[in-house]
């Protein structure tokens, strides 16, 4: 199961660069024909807006696993290292409930534009349960992301804290 999660979540990473470069390739092609052609797409700028959710919400599982969201930890300095990694584990479960609460609603504006047929108001005329459905299901990536830190004995407070090893213990 862990391994499951582990390719899910790396995935989500990685569906989430390609994204990012999509964006680079679409905005590129967009400048080249608005200022070049003096065309300018229709479609260009919604594209990059779905891909940007997409971006966003499939990488926040693995953003969370590489320990690349910001982390104000100034005031956790201050406590014995069983206190920090005890508020580490209150914010992973703050985590979960948001998570929680993004999968159940998210999943609630898929149904509901799913059924009422919702397109977009442009001439790309898409369906917006395809670029809604990725919230829920990167909010689920975050999810078993959190879980699986939430139940780590080995738990790391911060990767760029050199006074801490990897059992979490002063060196």
């Amino acid at each position: 199961m862990r391994k499951l999660c582990y390719w899910l979540v790396f995935l989500g990473g990685i569906v989430s660069a390609m994204s990012i470069f999509l964006i680079m390739l679409v905005m590129t092609y967009e400048v080249f024909c608005r200022y070049l052609l003096n065309a300018p797409t229709t479609w260009g700028l919604e594209v990059v807006s779905y891909l940007l959710v997409t971006s966003t919400c499939l990488g926040l599982g693995y953003t969370l696993r590489v320990q690349g969201h910001i982390a104000v930890d100034v005031v956790r300095k201050l406590f014995p290292i069983p206190m920090q990694q005890f508020l580490y584990r209150l914010s992973l479960l703050m985590i979960v409930a948001v998570c929680l609460a993004m999968i159940f609603w998210g999943w609630i504006d898929v149904k509901a534009s799913k059924l009422l047929g919702d397109v977009s108001l442009t001439p790309l005329a898409m369906p917006l349960w395809i670029p809604q459905i990725v919230i829920p299901f990167g909010a689920f990536l975050l999810l078993i992301q959190t879980v699986e830190l939430l139940f780590d004995k080995n738990i790391l407070i911060s990767a760029t804290d050199p006074e801490l090893n990897q059992e979490g213990r002063q060196s």
